[in-house]
């Protein structure tokens, strides 16, 4: 869980695991949500993270939001990294 002290919030990251449906037998389907709660802990929505954010990273938070790694925007030397803030929705991949 992650304090947004700012905006009164609290964003919950949750790992979600499925069974392949068309293959059981391997390895299940990983995905992400966010679940975003005020700061009474009553949730105001919950969304599926798109694949193109890397959660093995740091997510951070600060007074504009909470950031998210773009994996896509990341060049491949890992020089540069660019980081979205997650503003409600997510654009569609």
């Amino acid at each position: 869980m992650l304090p947004d002290f700012e905006h009164n919030r609290v964003y919950r990251l949750a790992l979600i695991k499925k069974a392949d449906p068309n293959n059981p037998k391997s390895d299940p389907i990983i995905s992400y949500t966010i679940v975003v709660c005020d700061s009474d802990l009553n949730i105001l929505g919950e969304w599926e993270i798109p694949s193109k954010y890397d959660l093995s990273s740091p997510v951070l938070v600060n007074s504009q939001g909470l950031w998210l790694l773009d994996k896509e925007k990341t060049n491949p030397e890992e020089t540069l990294l660019t980081f979205d803030i997650f503003d409600g929705k997510f654009k569609k991949e």
